[in-house]
């Protein structure tokens, strides 16, 4: 599926004041959810039906731990899969008691199979870690508390 059509299928969702609109032919599936905030871009995610048919179709939600130590919370921009280093070999880009500074790379979200480094937004120490490497993670969901 091509990006014009995703274009076209999200300027229907705005017209129709839809929330959420899912679609698939024979190579992609397509979910698009509105954002819980007027004014954002919606968040997407797209993954090829041949993955889709080895997914079981129960599966369990992603894991979030609550927050107990308080602080800056870093959230997610978006959905997709969270990673805390740049390959399955690489140490971690973060780690809890690491001292970082605004704009440190905390860890990576895959997004319609996009790296995206997600940036510290303030200066401080690394509290908690709020997901699992390799789980998937929505929109608005905490990931790093930062004291």
């Amino acid at each position: 599926m091509d990006f014009a059509k995703i274009e076209k299928l999200m300027e229907l969702m705005r017209k129709h004041g839809m929330q959420e609109l899912s679609v698939a032919d024979e190579h992609n599936e397509i979910s698009i959810k509105a954002p819980a905030a007027p004014g954002l871009a919606m968040p997407m995610h797209m993954a090829p039906m041949t993955s889709m048919l080895s997914t079981p179709q129960h599966q369990t939600p992603p894991t979030v731990r609550p927050a107990t130590a308080s602080g800056k919370m870093i959230k997610s921009p978006f959905v997709g899969t969270f990673y805390r280093s740049s390959q399955p070999s690489s140490p971690a880009l973060a780690s809890v008691g690491q001292r970082v500074k605004k704009g440190d790379v905390l860890c990576i979200i895959e997004a319609m199979k996009l790296m995206n480094e997600i940036e510290s937004e303030v200066d401080g120490v690394i509290r908690e870690i709020l997901v699992e490497n390799e789980h998937p993670v929505e929109f608005d969901q905490p990931l790093f508390i930062v004291e």
